[in-house]
């Protein structure tokens, strides 16, 4: 069986609007680019970064948290695997070996027959504010095969610029949101291109082994 081999956002991340590029290379331009969902018949809110493609072009991953009225916010990073043949994604570890709560959301076919895995990876309020300072690298595995998600310190910074600003947010992260800040704007920026708000990244070592 073919084994998917990882895929990795490299050095720069891209958003932009139908018929121009822009380069995502600060936290400000993250943060101007991230949405807030207010449901109030369900008093909910989420509060997303941009979707950003990785790896091979396709898979997409982005960043959001969940804030309910009296509950503590849950954050989340948001993968869209998209494999050429299932590799049911399962669990996940961090570069340092640590296990990260994952949830299977979704499998499905497209109309095309293409394939498109949904899991959620649960963050602390304290890992994605060191993830603004030293980024995300994050696997995921299932029994077929695996994928890695890597996401710079601006990226991050970015959302958490947008969390801290939705006035009903009480993020523990709020008192190191300059330090962050300071930290993930001096990293070098990702790069790719995108067309409605969806990002594409570069990357060249996710290739299938046969």
């Amino acid at each position: 069986m073919m084994n998917h081999m990882h895929g990795a956002i490299l050095v720069l991340l891209t958003l932009s609007a139908v018929g121009c590029r822009t380069i995502y290379d600060t936290p400000q331009k993250v943060t101007a680019a991230s949405a807030v969902e207010h449901d109030a018949y369900e008093g909910t809110t989420w509060i997303k970064a941009p979707l950003v493609s990785y790896g091979d072009g396709f898979s997409e991953c982005f960043l959001r948290t969940l804030t309910t009225k009296g509950g503590a916010p849950t954050n989340q990073l948001y993968v869209i695997y998209k494999p050429r043949e299932w590799v049911f994604l399962d669990r996940a570890t961090d570069r340092e070996g640590k296990p990260l709560r994952t949830l299977v959301i979704d499998r499905d076919v497209s109309t095309y027959a293409s394939l498109s895995e949904h899991v959620a990876v649960e963050l602390a309020d304290d890992y994605l504010a060191n993830a603004a300072r030293v980024g995300l690298d994050i696997q995921l595995r299932g029994k077929s095969g695996r994928t890695v998600v890597r996401l710079p310190p601006h990226y991050v910074q970015g959302f958490l610029d947008k969390l801290n600003a939705v006035p009903e947010n009480k993020w523990a992260c709020g008192l190191l949101t300059s330090r962050c800040r300071r930290t993930a704007a001096s990293r070098p920026p990702l790069i790719g291109k995108a067309l409605d708000r969806r990002g594409e990244v570069d990357a060249n070592d996710r290739k299938p082994a046969r």
